[in-house]
């Protein structure tokens, strides 16, 4: 679905601008690096205070992360454009 295509360039972005890897991210969660690599590719839903603790690690308002993902959120493989912060 479309949301996590755009949620997870958001957070990819958000990874790159912090030059973190998808490792150091998993243990900044406390999740194995294959459970976040699944979120990253959109297997699985991230969790709310998931994304809300990344939101404070990076010092972020959440809405970078959710950034674009309220437009058409069904749709499937919509184009999508991350956003890194404002």
């Amino acid at each position: 679905m479309r949301y996590r295509k755009q949620l997870s360039a958001n957070i990819r972005a958000q990874i790159a601008y912090h030059d973190m890897t998808q490792v150091q991210v998993a243990a900044l969660l406390g999740l194995p690096p294959g459970q976040v690599s699944k979120r990253i590719h959109g297997h699985i839903d991230w969790r709310v205070g998931e994304l809300l603790f990344l939101a404070h690690e990076w010092n972020q308002p959440l809405d970078v992360l959710l950034r674009g993902v309220e437009d058409r959120p069904f749709d499937e493989n919509g184009a999508v454009e991350a956003v890194t912060s404002a």
